[in-house]
């Protein structure tokens, strides 16, 4: 089951599957895509829950102790728009000793009579 962090209901519902299954490990992410890049795994319902719902900051507090001029840089980087969060699949199907998907493109022109194309994805 897929899950994303820009919906606060998704959040919520994957810290429960989460907490139904103490052990199990999570992969988050960034939902706009990145070639792979930024890509985490979390352990365990304290390290998804911290993920999904950050400690607050006191920025206040953070800036007279740093100094304004270290700011962005102490803090880090500005947090994604949002991130996709799955259930980790330890051993997943394999073709060949590779991961795979299937993708199939079908377009329905009319139903009747039945007028199908179908393009298969790669």
């Amino acid at each position: 089951r897929t899950f994303t962090t820009e919906r606060a209901g998704e959040k919520l519902t994957a810290l429960a599957e989460a907490e139904a299954e103490p052990e199990a490990v999570w992969i988050i992410k960034p939902s706009r895509g990145n070639g792979g890049k930024g890509i985490e795994l979390v352990k365990g319902v304290e390290d998804l829950k911290n993920f999904l719902f950050p400690p607050a900051v006191d920025l206040a507090a953070h800036c007279r102790s740093e100094g304004e001029d270290h700011e962005q840089q102490a803090l880090g980087p500005p947090p994604m728009e949002g991130w996709v969060v799955q259930r980790y699949i330890q051993e997943p199907l394999l073709l060949q000793g590779r991961k795979f998907d299937i993708r199939a493109y079908c377009l329905v022109a009319r139903t009747t009579p039945h007028l199908w194309f179908f393009h298969p994805g790669y």
